[in-house]
């Protein structure tokens, strides 16, 4: 087959296999929101679904495409097809899906593809055993590393127009992370200085009313000590009505003791200033986890048994490309 219109079949096959990758992660719900967080339940509800593993296998079958694209073809050809299947499948699903916001990382991993094509065929004969496999994996890797760095600098263009709102939002982040889905620390708290400060007025009115004196006075028949007496257990009594802890409650809820205590943490201050740069290496590891563990190894799968039946261009000798 001619090497244009093989290398022009892959290439729409690249693009069409994004699409459909880009359509599947759609339905997981992900957003470069979710990124932007310490609380990582949602994210983890993104990535531990059906939608999702299906968009790890159809990433990397793209990506072997484009290492077959890359196979024992002249530079600047497998270049340009490689690139365009790269760029205009990731650009088409992020337009028609809603993925724009991943445009620095898209960008920045089509560098990992330009060295994908450079050294894949030298990488290949230069291995001995497996090496389809070994350079295929290798070779897949740069494009995962450099569009894990393009996620990263996305997150931080994502937030830099607004960092002040992702230093102020840390600690109640954080307090989701570490309360959960029960009260929250200031609820929590809230009741405790409720309690606290119950036990206390009883205490005082306990001692109040334990005073020798007043019982003397009592005693004696004392109209005033008497009255003052029934005041104070009348009182004693009311102190375990709700309406006294209603009372009490409407008084200090206004004082966030949760998300103010958290925020004044000293470690905790110092994280929120950079919670920019947190998101932007969480994102990045993520990337280069799942990419490392799963896409990486499916795309040499992939391409050691596409390549098996599929030998790609004839050329005389295999080497090194030269990019003139």
């Amino acid at each position: 087959m001619n090497n244009t219109i093989s290398g022009a079949i892959l290439c729409i096959l690249a693009i069409l296999v994004l699409i459909g990758a880009g359509f599947v992660l759609s339905l997981t719900g992900i957003t470069m929101k979710l990124f932007l967080t310490v609380n990582f339940v949602p994210l983890g509800y993104a990535i531990l679904n059906v939608p999702f593993a299906i968009f790890l296998v159809l990433s990397s079958l793209a990506l072997a495409l484009i290492l077959l694209i890359a196979r024992n073809r002249d530079f600047v050809p497998a270049l340009i097809f490689a690139e365009v299947a790269y760029l205009g499948g990731a650009f088409i699903s992020a337009a028609i899906f809603g993925f724009l916001d991943f445009s620095a990382a898209i960008l920045i991993g089509a560098v990992g593809v330009a060295l994908l094509v450079k050294g894949l065929d030298e990488k290949e004969v230069a291995m001995k055993h497996f090496a389809k496999f070994r350079a295929g994996s290798s070779a897949s890797n740069k494009v995962i590393a450099l569009f894990a760095v393009g996620l990263f600098v996305a997150v931080i263009i994502f937030t830099a127009s607004n960092q002040s709102y992702y230093k102020d939002s840390f600690s109640a982040e954080f307090m989701k992370v570490t309360i959960g889905n029960g009260l929250s620390l200031s609820d929590t708290t809230q009741e405790l200085l409720i309690s606290s400060i119950i036990a206390s007025q009883k205490g005082t009115v306990e001692q109040i009313a334990n005073i020798p004196e007043l019982h003397s006075l009592v005693a004696s028949g004392s109209a005033d000590a008497i009255a003052l007496d029934n005041k104070i257990s009348a009182i004693r009594s009311n102190l375990d009505s709700p309406a006294v802890h209603d009372a009490i409650k409407e008084a200090t809820k206004k004082v966030s003791l949760g998300e103010d205590l958290v925020g004044q943490m000293p470690a905790i201050k110092m994280v929120a200033d950079y919670a920019w740069l947190l998101y932007a290496f969480e994102a990045l590891i993520l990337v280069l986890l799942l990419g490392g563990l799963i896409v990486k190894t499916l795309a040499a799968l992939f391409y050691f048994a596409i390549g098996s039946f599929y030998k790609g261009p004839v050329v005389s000798q295999v080497g090194p490309k030269e990019s003139a």
